[in-house]
């Protein structure tokens, strides 16, 4: 835990979608039994390269609080324990992830759902030490914040990275600890991983020029910079993961010692805790509706068919019986023919399907205007087909192009 504030900075540009508990992946199968002095064995993941990075699963998850001297890099006493100490409880990632961490660690927020992890990503001797990671783009997400014990916050989220360039996505619900928030997302292709952003996180940080903010692909561990803030777990089956982040710089708590613990240091990584769930995108990609980018994807929406971004958006947004600005010529058909249009370009219908390809093709050339006016040379007859065309593309009805929700 740590006591600390921050603000949301960034924002998203890849597609993803907010979704309440119930419609959040299921909770991994309940963790198997091991001793203490059972050997481990590697747990390799279902789908292939969906963890990029250093490390094994080669290691089982039994968490003592024997500290990262002689056990996992994780498995150390959590200041949420309180004081005095020691006071029997434990709180540390690792208890989490197996399901026995103790309900009385301080900063427990309601809804959280520990419990359903068998090993722990590790490198170095014995495996015990913190490796770099990201998650494969060739494969969509289904992200969920299932944990946090932390007095204050950090602004988190996801990144991708070209060319040395990262981009970082805040997910305001997360940072808020908004339990059982999901995130489905697919990159089209880039690695992605873990950010976290707060004061504490100074000197050499991953994530490029970004100041105080740590990135899961960091190299360092727990003893250099680029330090590694996050703790990756998976399940018996291979195909779950649980991340988590410490969010306050490496140190180990030592009790109610003020001079070696003198700002509440500790290195439990269960601030913020993260379920995910890899999917394999079929062959054609996923699509979202025009309503989805209204309603949850408007910070996914970029700059399209010559409208800026915020334009963009504000069309989405624009309903008959409120426009918000918008004009557009004729009946409201126009208004509906223009966002199905959007949301095909959006959701990558011009290397889809031959009719949705021809219809983008149609309704680009039908329509027009710049800013917020949307202008039109299509017959009542023409709008309706294209409508239909691209709709049937968005909703996800055609062979290939499922829909993501």
């Amino acid at each position: 835990m740590s006591r600390l504030t921050s603000s949301i900075a960034t924002a998203a540009f890849a597609a993803f979608a907010l979704a309440a508990c119930s419609d959040s992946p299921t909770q991994p199968a309940a963790a198997r039994n091991v001793s203490i002095s059972s050997p481990s064995f590697v747990i390799s993941p279902v789908l292939s390269g969906v963890v990029v990075g250093s490390g094994t699963f080669a290691n089982a998850i039994v968490p003592t609080n024997v500290g990262r001297a002689t056990g996992a890099f994780w498995d150390n006493h959590s200041s949420d324990e309180g004081q005095p100490f020691p006071t029997g409880l434990n709180c540390n990632i690792g208890f989490f992830a197996i399901g026995t961490i103790s309900p009385g660690c301080h900063f427990t927020v309601a809804g959280e759902t520990p419990g359903g992890y068998a090993n722990y990503y590790g490198s170095g001797t014995g495996s015990r030490g913190s490796p770099d990671f990201m998650f494969g783009g060739q494969y969509s997400y289904d992200v969920k914040i299932v944990g946090a014990y932390s007095f204050g916050t950090s602004t988190v989220g996801w990144f991708t990275v070209s060319g040395g360039v990262y981009t970082l996505h805040a997910v305001p619900a997360w940072t808020n600890k908004q339990i059982g928030t999901a995130v489905t997302f697919s990159t089209g292709g880039a690695n992605w991983g873990f950010f976290a952003s707060n004061s504490n996180f100074t000197g050499t940080r991953t994530c490029g020029a970004t100041t105080n903010t740590s990135c899961s692909d960091a190299t360092g561990g727990f003893t250099a910079q680029p330090f590694q803030q996050h703790a990756l777990f998976i399940n018996a089956a291979g195909d779950q993961f649980l991340v988590g982040l410490e969010d306050n710089i490496l140190n180990l708590w030592a009790g109610d010692d003020p001079i070696h613990n003198p700002t509440n240091q500790d290195s439990d990584y269960q601030d913020y805790i993260f379920n995910v769930v890899p999917h394999v995108i079929p062959s054609g990609g996923c699509t979202f509706t025009k309503g989805w980018y209204r309603n949850k994807g408007s910070n996914t929406v970029t700059a399209v068919d010559g409208r800026s971004k915020s334009d963009a958006q504000t069309i989405f947004s624009a309903t008959p019986g409120q426009p918000n600005g918008v004009t557009w010529e004729g009946s409201n058909d126009v208004l509906n023919l223009y966002q199905q249009l959007l949301a095909a370009i959006l959701n990558g219908g011009t290397n889809g399907p031959a009719a949705t390809q021809a219809a983008i093709i149609a309704a680009q050339a039908g329509t027009g205007g710049t800013g917020l006016n949307i202008t039109t040379t299509l017959t009542q007859t023409e709008i309706s087909d294209l409508i239909n065309a691209l709709s049937a593309f968005n909703e996800g009805t055609l062979a290939g192009f499922p829909h993501c929700g």
